[in-house]
């Protein structure tokens, strides 16, 4: 194995478990319906394609209202 593999490795071993830290960091808290986080597409094939797929296409702060909106106008 290379060093550049080695050093790849070891860096997405570590994003992937941070990125597992924050969610359940979140979630212990009772906001990981606020969080958002933006994985790179090129994780695809080393992250799980849902759980990457499930950020990649979260809604953004941008969009919360909306939703928001939309929700409460089909409730009623």
């Amino acid at each position: 194995m290379s060093e550049f593999s080695s050093n790849f490795h070891f860096l997405l071993e570590n994003f992937i478990k941070q990125w597992e830290e924050v969610e359940e960091a979140a979630k212990s808290i009772g906001c990981l319906d606020k969080l958002h986080i933006w994985p790179d597409p090129e994780l695809k094939g080393y992250v799980a394609a849902e759980k990457l797929n499930h950020w990649l296409y979260m809604p953004t702060i941008e969009k919360w209202q909306e939703e928001t909106v939309s929700y409460k106008r089909k409730k009623h």
